[in-house]
């Protein structure tokens, strides 16, 4: 294997901390666009074929509501007013400032029409049982009694959760933040979860494939992409420094930070190859197959063939999976 330019591994690691919890350093601030809110409504309801349960124009209605009466239950607990608002794909439950909560609405459903476009359903097709809710909180303490309240959650670390209910709902709570580029970013991704927890089937999807198309969705919102850059070299510099490929980062758990960006890498190389054979992967793996045998099945490779591969773009050759 050859590599280059090694650089300490816990300086990588600090700097990959530090991407995450400071974004703007690494972009432009993103300019103020005006966004008119869409009449109320709920869009076209996607068929069985391509979300689960199964969703009819009717329902969806009944779904909204129910949505709003768990609103109204949240807002009680934690005895806080909630303000709603929606978008044809999003319902916003928050009481952030209305000139600062408009401001993220756009993004949420420019990133909706960016997944669905990748994944070939229907333009104007929603996904959603009803609509997706994003529970927006002023503040972090906010934030953590929501979870306490609602899902018995002790936050730690996290400053969003999507929830992904086998019922078919989808939830995301997080909170206002000083970096809103940062904010921006992670409601995207996490909404990104949310659909691919709807898209044909509950089966779900490997983290790193996960995340990476996560990411994949967030960076497809942006202008100015170099902080996806910027966090791709910095996780190929952490695999250079290992001098091989962490098993772990194939596991079902502890995807830390420093993998983020090799998810990206990958699952952007794997678009690359085709958006038609990047679909037959996801549906094999939402038809109930292991993604290691949808990736022999579409791609006609292993995990250590994708590994190498990766390892390619990164001028790291023979890069081969070892266990920690």
């Amino acid at each position: 294997m050859t590599k280059n330019n090694r650089v300490p591994s816990f300086l990588v690691h600090c700097l990959l901390i530090a991407s995450f919890f400071a974004i703007a350093s690494c972009t432009a601030p993103r300019p103020k666009k005006p966004y008119t809110i869409p009449p109320i409504n709920v869009a076209s309801a996607a068929p069985e074929s391509y979300a689960w349960p199964n969703a009819t124009a009717s329902n969806a209605i009944t779904d909204l509501n129910q949505e709003i009466n768990f609103s109204q239950s949240a807002a009680s607990r934690i005895q806080l007013p909630l303000r709603k608002i929606e978008t044809k794909y999003f319902i916003l439950f928050t009481n952030v400032p209305e000139d600062q909560s408009i401001d993220f609405l756009s993004d949420l459903d420019q990133m909706y029409t960016n997944v669905i476009e990748l994944l070939n359903m229907p333009p104007q097709l929603n996904i959603w049982k009803g609509k997706a809710a994003v529970y927006l909180f002023n503040t972090r303490e906010q934030f953590i009694r929501f979870e306490k309240n609602m899902y018995n959650n002790t936050i730690t670390f996290q400053a969003a959760i999507c929830h992904q209910h086998y019922s078919g709902e989808v939830r995301i709570a997080t909170y206002n933040m000083k970096d809103k580029e940062y904010l921006h970013q992670l409601m995207v991704h996490e909404a990104a979860h949310g659909i691919i927890h709807r898209y044909r089937s509950p089966h779900r999807i490997p983290t790193w494939l996960n995340e990476g198309l996560a990411e994949w969705a967030a960076m497809s919102t942006q202008q100015d992409q170099s902080y996806y850059t910027f966090k791709k070299r910095l996780s190929a510099k952490f695999i250079a420094n290992k001098e091989h490929f962490p098993k772990t980062f194939f596991g079902p758990s502890d995807f830390i930070p420093e993998y983020y960006g090799t998810a990206l890498a990958i699952t952007d190389m794997l678009i690359a190859q085709g958006k038609t054979d990047f679909i037959r992967f996801i549906d094999h793996i939402k038809s109930g197959k292991s993604w290691q045998n949808a990736l022999n099945t579409t791609y006609g490779m292993t995990p250590s063939a994708l590994v190498a591969a990766y390892g390619n773009t990164i001028d790291l050759t023979s890069l081969t999976i070892k266990a920690e």
